[in-house]
């Protein structure tokens, strides 16, 4: 309690552990790649979320494309981030429409720089939502829950249409199609 970064400094030592141990050991990484992983998810980190150009990321990484699709599903099974397909299909050689930080806490710990509240409110829409429901990205708008419910997700100002539901952050109490943020937490 006295050391207000005790949580964030407990957390990066988790992240470490699970990267130097847990992911090299479950997928058999030889221990010199592990440079390149961590590489991987500071870059994924500080420009989440984003659409990722596999070319870019493997010239970035200085590896391959097929390497950077290996360890995208690493990170995402050690629970480090998430991704979006547009189909919701995850097939391991198909590049995700976008990626994002596993939760708002990992975003905070890894990249503090990169916490602008879009960013967070995607964030914690998926995290919440997806931990039981079928997500996918959406046509019309930035989520599509179980192939049937849209999703925009904002501040305060933003509308719902007869299309969509907005998920909006800085409200109380929703009307019509435009629910609180913070109820999703309940999800979970």
């Amino acid at each position: 309690m006295d050391n207000p970064n005790f949580y964030l400094n407990t957390l990066l030592k988790n992240i470490n552990l699970a990267l130097e141990i847990d992911v090299p050991y479950i997928n058999q990484i030889e221990l010199k790649y592990l440079s390149k992983l961590r590489k991987l998810l500071h870059i994924i980190a500080t420009e989440t979320p984003f659409t990722p150009n596999v070319s870019k990321l493997a010239a970035a990484v200085e590896t391959s494309r097929a390497t950077i699709m290996n360890y995208l599903k690493y990170l995402k099974n050690a629970k480090l981030i998430q991704m979006l397909y547009s189909n919701g299909d995850e097939d391991q050689m198909k590049k995700p429409d976008r990626v994002y930080i596993q939760n708002t806490n990992l975003q905070y710990a890894i990249a503090p720089n990169n916490t602008e509240n879009l960013n967070l409110r995607h964030t914690f829409f998926y995290n919440q939502v997806g931990y039981k429901h079928y997500l996918k990205s959406s046509p019309i708008a930035d989520f599509c829950v179980n192939d049937r419910y849209h999703f925009m997700v904002g501040g305060r100002k933003l509308e719902a249409s007869s299309e969509f539901y907005a998920a909006s952050d800085v409200i109380e109490v929703g009307e019509n199609n435009k629910i609180p943020l913070w109820l999703f937490g309940f999800l979970y």
